[in-house]
């Protein structure tokens, strides 16, 4: 028997324009890409929805990355999404 899903995604219309806003962006990178990527698929209002296994596919990542963007964006919403939480020492 499936595990219910615990975290529920569904994008307002301004959310889902700043997503589509934020990818299509010339200096947006490759991680912050991937994250709207997920979200956006995932998304219950728009588009089809599609499960986490489908979703890794389809974007290339692992279900570990898929799991964490989806806990990410339910604790932090888009702007966790959109922004990268870097160590100071990193170059």
């Amino acid at each position: 028997m499936a595990r219910p899903k615990s975290y529920k995604i569904s994008l307002t219309d301004a959310e889902f324009k700043m997503l589509k806003f934020v990818m299509y962006k010339k200096k947006t990178i490759k991680t912050v890409w991937s994250r709207c990527q997920i979200i956006i698929v995932l998304d219950e209002a728009h588009g089809k929805i599609l499960t986490h296994e489908q979703s890794a596919k389809t974007n290339c990542v692992c279900m570990f990355t898929v799991t964490n963007t989806v806990k990410l964006y339910s604790e932090k919403g888009i702007e966790g999404i959109t922004s990268l939480n870097c160590n100071v020492n990193f170059d």
